[in-house]
């Protein structure tokens, strides 16, 4: 999970004055539509904080009356309209999409004290354990902050390339417990060159748009996995998409399960089996050997299996990460490349290798254009 709208009812009165009958009131408004009308995507508002999805799962987010930036609006909407007909249809069955301003002392992106970590982990998407199972999805104000934009507007979401890479060295940096990128520039020994992405094409538009197919991925993770909303235990996992994603409904060797707290927060490790390369990165990392754990990074990348690095981490980031990057080429992603400096250089492009890693095609295809999974 991850990662309402009130509707008020107009009740009327008929009034008596003596013996004749005024005619009633007007009917009442339509519902008013909750994240789309007309299959356009609305204006977003900010999460009335504080919130955070936690169990048991019963608490509906509201709407903060503040209005949003229209330029952080325009990203929204741009990255709506990028998005393939089957990922519009699943943003707009959700019951809310907000801008999250937690970690923030206003409503400007840039009054946002948040590391990029802090950003991701500000960013969810969970489910209501009601029979109904209401989705909702929360974006990080944080995403906004201190980004150069390349037109008239003040605040922009930032390029796709550097979205991917601050969210990769993000997540390295829970791995390790610290930030890795001043040791690149205090002499470290051997020299310390942090990962980074090559990305085409590189629109802000494709940040924003993987960070709400991120955050719905774990909702539909929940909707296939978990029914009803409050089941306690997982079931179809064998079954998905015959059995591609999951065979035999384990991940690695292991049975799928529920997450501690039915929630994922970023960068947990789960279900790894021994010696994984994810448990290799993180002993690298801790101990400070970051040549070999740049290795293992570009391991994880050219095995053929994993989205992206995060992927490896669990079953359920194996799944939401695949799904994210099968909304991203639908939408036009052709250049995914991660260069690793380890014993050697290396360059790892995951949406080429899409076309010759049988692994990773065959779970791309259980997303492939259809509004829910195969």
């Amino acid at each position: 999970m991850g990662k309402p709208i009130a509707l008020i009812s107009i009740v009327g009165f008929v009034a008596l004055v003596g013996f004749a009958c005024v005619p009633p009131s007007p009917p009442p408004p339509p519902p008013m539509a909750q994240v789309c009308n007309d299959g356009v995507l609305n204006p977003v508002p900010f999460l009335k904080v504080p919130f955070y999805p936690m169990e048991p799962y019963n608490q509906n987010p509201e709407a903060d009356s503040a209005r949003i930036n229209p330029d952080i609006q325009s990203d929204l909407a741009a990255a709506f309209e990028a998005a393939p007909p089957f990922f519009k249809a699943q943003l707009c069955n959700l019951h809310g999409i907000y801008v999250n301003p937690t970690g923030c002392t206003g409503y400007d992106p840039n009054t946002c004290n948040l590391s990029d970590a802090g950003i991701a982990e500000n960013s969810w998407g969970f489910r209501l354990r009601s029979p109904s199972g209401e989705g909702y999805i929360a974006i990080s104000l944080g995403l906004w902050k201190n980004n150069p934009c390349q037109d008239t507007k003040k605040v922009c979401a930032p390029p796709f390339q550097t979205y991917e890479t601050r969210r990769l060295l993000a997540l390295l940096n829970v791995t390790a417990g610290k930030d890795l990128r001043p040791l690149s520039a205090e002499g470290h020994r051997p020299r310390l060159n942090v990962p980074y992405y090559e990305i085409f094409p590189s629109v802000p538009a494709l940040s924003v748009l993987a960070a709400l197919a991120h955050e719905y991925g774990h909702i539909l993770w929940w909707n296939t996995f978990v029914e009803p909303p409050g089941a306690s235990q997982v079931s179809n996992t064998a079954s998905f998409c015959n059995g591609n994603f999951y065979p035999s409904g384990s991940w690695q060797g292991t049975p799928v399960d529920i997450p501690p707290d039915r929630f994922v927060h970023f960068g947990a490790i789960r279900l790894q089996p021994r010696n994984s390369d994810v448990l290799q990165l993180d002993r690298f990392l801790l101990s400070g050997d970051y040549s070999q754990a740049f290795e293992v990074l570009h391991r994880i990348y050219s095995d053929g299996r994993w989205a992206s690095a995060l992927a490896a981490f669990s079953p359920d980031e194996d799944f939401v990460e695949t799904f994210e990057l099968s909304v991203l080429m639908s939408a036009g992603l052709r250049q995914a490349a991660i260069t690793t400096y380890g014993r050697a250089r290396h360059s790892d492009n995951v949406v080429r290798d899409v076309t010759v890693s049988p692994p990773l095609q065959t779970k791309l295809r259980c997303f492939a254009n259809a509004t829910q999974p195969r």
